[in-house]
């Protein structure tokens, strides 16, 4: 038990120790730790936005293909066998996860319910229903729309099919893009954010030289040295991310706001708890690009 609590003390004071070392580096170099810490928050801020646009892209993906539809116009007067073959064929086609049949009549019940008290063009629309019957399909992901209405494309009893191609198409490249450019950007950033927080260290390290060669004389390890450098980097990237937190929280919620009040209509992903893992994100990222950083420096200026 004294063994224990002797190696607990001694960890926490080993751990104080280097944070203080670290504050006392920050001090000493507060214009370029300024840098840092602006530099990793702008970058991280940069990250925080792609995330939440890849976010939201991907919950705008979920939502649409919840509502995925082929609706296929049947020829007037198509036969009741020949309804029943169509229909059947469809259900049996891969991706196919749901069809409906909607009539002319309940076409136009649709539209009366559209159209409300516009009663000159329902007088118009009523006095001879131009509106075909028709099929409506749910597939079960949004590449596989164009392939189910190929498939039905020259199928007999069907008039035209109209599906929302292009939308799905360009939902899509957009999800692909976000994540690309996403994972493009947070190496590019990650790389400027360590190069950044690597020179500032260099600096410490470099002021402290005579200190860490008396140090390696009197025989302290090579942990016990590089330790108060690895929590500078830790403070630095951590503080920069953190302010990337604060950005990202308090921008996201008032796109949040804006939205509901002016475009309702477009499904965003709840601030919570996404704001809240986002903020565990950004403080971890920016730690461990702090440890990198650091490690840098401390390989390539502790040969004395």
């Amino acid at each position: 038990m004294t063994g224990g609590a002797g190696t607990d003390m001694g960890f926490l004071r080993s751990l104080g120790r280097g944070f203080r070392e670290a504050f006392r580096g920050i001090a000493a170099n507060s214009v370029l730790s300024l840098a840092s810490v602006s530099t990793a928050a702008l970058t991280l801020a940069v990250l925080a936005g792609f995330l939440m646009a890849a976010a939201n892209v991907h919950h705008l993906t979920t939502v649409v293909e919840g509502q995925l539809q082929v609706r296929v116009y049947l020829e007037e007067g198509l036969p009741e066998v020949d309804l029943r073959q169509l229909e059947a064929y469809i259900a049996g086609i891969p991706g196919v996860v749901g069809l409906a049949y909607v009539s002319e009549e309940e076409a136009l019940d649709r539209l009366r319910q559209y159209l409300g008290d516009d009663q000159f063009i329902l007088a118009a629309v009523e006095e001879d229903n131009p509106l075909p019957a028709s099929f409506e399909i749910e597939v079960l992901r949004p590449d596989l729309v164009e392939r189910v209405a190929f498939e039905l494309k020259h199928q007999p009893g069907v008039r035209e099919i109209a599906y929302s191609a292009e939308v799905v198409r360009r939902l899509l490249d957009l999800t692909n893009f976000f994540r690309l450019a996403g994972l493009v950007v947070a190496v590019l950033l990650t790389g400027v954010t360590v190069f950044i927080i690597a020179n500032t260290i260099r600096i410490t390290v470099f002021a402290r030289r005579d200190e860490i060669a008396i140090m390696k004389l009197v025989g302290a390890t090579d942990w016990y040295i590089r330790w108060p450098f690895v929590l500078e980097g830790i403070v630095l990237g951590a503080a920069g991310g953190g302010v990337a937190a604060l950005l990202a929280v308090g921008g996201y919620r008032w796109l949040f706001r804006f939205v509901v009040e002016r475009v309702p209509f477009l499904p965003l992903v709840g601030p919570d708890p996404m704001l809240h893992n986002l903020t565990l994100v950004l403080l971890a990222i920016g730690a461990a690009v702090g440890v990198v950083g650091s490690q840098i420096s401390v390989r390539r200026l502790l040969e004395v």
